[in-house]
């Protein structure tokens, strides 16, 4: 029954960033949906599907606010869970740590990040770097970096019984 907000980062192609942002500006301006609001839609469309969006008697999702641009580089659907929950799938274009990290600060109220990655090691690490170390390093709450999952495997959680590990 938590909040949950989705996020996506966007690293726009470094030679079109002015022309790239320059059309999303117009885009935002005209009501015209970017591509960033329809890979929102999609993953909206996506959980109604899999049924973890409440649906209105009309069968349409119970939302907030429908897609849309918040500001210039951030883009959200802001809808609303089985029990009533805040669903919210944003995408921010910009450098995957420095919007993760942006997303943390901008709203305080976030308790947790839950990351996943590759597991690089040694010179592989090295040359491509680690985002969710980066984030682990610098986020203003717990992160939790999931490695190598995949869909069907289990998953166990470790629980002390001190107060803070409940």
């Amino acid at each position: 029954k938590a909040d949950l907000t989705v996020l996506h980062t966007f690293t726009p192609p470094s030679r079109s960033l002015l022309g790239s942002s320059l059309a999303s500006s117009k885009l935002d301006e005209w009501g015209i949906p970017s591509s960033q609001v329809r890979l929102l839609e999609r993953a909206q469309a996506f959980l109604k599907e899999v049924g973890l969006l409440k649906i209105l008697e009309d069968g349409e999702i119970a939302q907030k606010h429908p897609p849309q641009a918040v500001k210039h580089g951030l883009y959200e659907i802001h809808a609303f869970g089985t029990a009533d929950q805040n669903v919210r799938f944003r995408l921010r274009d910009g450098k995957p740590v420095s919007q993760i990290l942006a997303e943390a600060q901008d709203d305080p109220s976030y308790d947790l990040i839950i990351m996943g990655t590759r597991g690089y090691t040694g010179l592989k690490k090295l040359l491509v770097g680690s985002i969710a170390q980066e984030v682990a390093l610098h986020a203003p709450c717990s992160i939790l970096v999931a490695k190598n999952l995949q869909p069907d495997q289990r998953v166990l959680v470790g629980v002390t019984g001190r107060e803070t590990a409940l």
